[in-house]
């Protein structure tokens, strides 16, 4: 069962207490070994908040899974993951495509809490259960491809898979993907480095935190268009920020 509400990336939590933990580790050594610069909102400091502020939820925790990974779980009952959404966790060794050893250890996380990495995106993680398919109304035996994490699926859908390829998204966050066959992660913390859903390929990944959430909180609490409270519209408010 669920043991309380997920916490998304984009709440950061204590940033001093984060800080304070990537320093422990030491931000090259994690950079080197995850390709991911140090920053609030993911995996491992998400993990530690829980162990030290709700040990009553890490103590009862048998599996750590992303938001995809637990559908999957659900619809087919196979508990595992790919090997590209780790790949924002702050836990993964990125040149074993696995989870780091060390930095599991060093964080007090059992490998055992977490899912195995058993797939490439690309293939069959498993069929629909039974069950499922009758409270989805669809027939038994649905084949499930594993897929891979939000990013790096955006990027294939918006057709970049070539090197020097470079796709532009914005939602929740704006990101900046561009396409490489190297895997060098960036030491200077600029960009992010992900294995692509594509063969031998991965993804430089450029953010922006908060771009979307942060609109639609000014959104929210600025404008109003009439005394009913009724609000603009967010194409309306670009009209408007388009001839500032």
């Amino acid at each position: 069962c669920v043991l309380g509400p997920s916490i998304s990336w984009t709440d950061m939590r204590d940033i001093n207490e984060t800080h304070k933990l990537y320093d422990l580790f030491g931000r090259t050594a994690l950079t080197n070994t995850t390709g991911l610069a140090p920053i609030p909102g993911v995996g491992l400091p998400i993990v530690s908040w829980i162990q030290k502020h709700r040990p009553h939820i890490w103590n009862n925790t048998h599996y750590i899974l992303s938001a995809k990974d637990f559908i999957l779980f659900r619809l087919t009952g196979i508990i595992a993951t790919d090997i590209s959404l780790p790949a924002r966790s702050m836990l993964y060794d990125l040149n074993r495509l696995d989870w780091s050893d060390w930095i599991c250890q060093k964080a007090g996380i059992n490998t055992a809490l977490l899912p195995p990495v058993r797939y490439l995106p690309w293939e069959e993680w498993g069929t629909l259960l039974p069950q499922m398919a009758t409270r989805l109304g669809l027939p038994e035996g649905v084949v499930i491809a594993a897929g891979g994490g939000d990013d790096p699926a955006a990027t294939l859908g918006a057709g970049g898979i070539n090197v020097g390829d470079i796709v532009v998204g914005t939602g929740t966050a704006s990101s900046w993907r561009v396409v490489t066959d190297q895997p060098k992660p960036d030491l200077s913390g600029r960009c992010d480095l992900a294995p692509h859903l594509v063969p031998d390929r991965y993804l430089y990944e450029f953010v922006i935190p908060g771009t979307g959430t942060s609109f639609r909180w000014f959104r929210q609490n600025f404008c109003a268009s009439t005394d009913d409270g009724t609000l603009f519209s967010y194409e309306e408010l670009l009209d408007q920020a388009a001839e500032v």
